[in-house]
C-alpha cells in the first residue's frame, strides 16, 4: 500500500513538473495525405544553415570549422531524386563545395542519401516561418539542424530550436557564427573543365587543380574523401563553384 501511494505521489509530481515546464520536441512533417505535387517542391531553393544540436560533441565536430553555409535544393533528373548543393565557408576563409543526392521514399517525408545506406534524414516543422529542422541519423551519431530561407534569424526562433533540442536530450548546441559575412552560391561556369596534365580530375570532369605534397580534401561521388600528401592549390568546379588559392568566389 505504501509503495503504491509513493508511486502515485511521484506520478503527480512528474505531471506537475511537466505542466509547469512543458517540453515539446519538434513535430515530424505529416506523411498522411502527402501531396507529391507540393512535397518536396515547397522545400526546393536556397537555405541557410543556422544552428545544430546533438547529444554529444562528436556529432557536431564536422561543423566546428564552419563560419557560414548556404544550400540549394533542386529537383533531380528523376522525380524521386533531389540534388543538394552547398557552399561551406570555413573559419579560415576557404570555400568548400559539396553535393548530395537525396532519394524520396514513397508515402514518407523521410529522405535517403545516395551512397550512404545507413543515413536517414527526417524533416521536422518549426515554429518560425521559412525555417525547417532536419534530423540526421547515421550509425554513429544523431543530430538536428536548423535551416532558414534568410541568413539572419530572430533570436526567439533560435531559442525555440534549442529548447526543442533539449527535449530530445540534445544539450550540445552550435550556432553558426557568420563572422565573415554571408556566403552565396557560386555562379555557373558555363561548361565542363578539361583536366590538365599536372592536375587531378575526379569523375572525369569535376575538379582540376595543381598538386603539392601536403594534404587536401576532395569531392568524390558526392562525399568528401581525404587524399594524403596532396593539396589542390587552384580549383574550379563544374556546376557552380570556384575556388582560387583556397578563397571563396561569389561571396556576399
Amino acid at each position: 500500500m505504501l509503495q503504491r501511494t509513493w508511486s502515485y505521489l511521484l506520478y503527480l509530481y512528474g505531471a506537475l513538473i511537466s505542466t509547469l515546464s512543458p517540453c515539446a520536441p519538434p513535430a515530424p512533417l505529416p506523411a498522411s495525405g502527402l501531396d507529391r505535387d507540393q512535397f518536396p517542391r515547397q522545400y526546393l531553393g536556397t537555405w541557410h544553415f543556422i544552428a545544430a544540436a546533438a547529444a554529444t560533441p562528436a556529432a557536431l565536430e564536422t561543423f566546428a570549422g564552419t563560419d557560414s553555409s548556404v544550400f540549394h535544393m533542386g529537383q533531380g533528373p528523376q522525380p524521386q531524386r533531389l540534388q543538394l548543393r552547398a557552399t561551406l565557408r570555413l573559419k579560415s576563409g576557404d570555400c568548400v563545395p559539396r553535393s548530395w543526392i537525396y532519394l524520396l521514399n514513397e508515402g514518407s517525408t523521410d529522405l535517403a542519401t545516395e551512397g550512404r545506406p545507413g543515413m536517414r534524414t527526417e524533416l521536422f516543422s518549426s515554429k518560425c516561418p521559412d525555417t525547417i529542422i532536419v534530423q540526421e541519423t547515421d550509425r554513429d551519431y544523431q543530430r538536428i539542424l536548423l535551416y532558414s530561407r534568410t541568413p539572419h534569424l530572430a533570436d526567439d526562433c533560435i531559442e525555440d530550436f534549442q529548447s526543442q533540442a533539449y527535449c530530445l536530450d540534445m544539450e550540445e548546441f552550435l550556432l553558426i557564427p557568420r563572422s565573415q559575412g554571408t556566403t552565396q552560391m557560386g555562379r555557373p561556369l558555363g561548361g565542363p573543365l578539361t583536366p590538365s596534365a599536372s592536375g587531378i580530375s575526379l569523375e572525369g570532369r569535376r575538379w582540376v587543380g595543381r598538386e603539392r605534397r601536403l594534404g587536401v580534401v576532395d569531392l568524390q561521388g558526392g562525399s568528401w574523401k581525404a587524399l594524403r600528401r596532396k593539396e589542390v592549390v587552384g580549383v574550379r568546379e563544374v556546376w557552380g563553384f570556384r575556388r582560387q588559392l583556397g578563397r571563396c568566389w561569389g561571396d556576399g
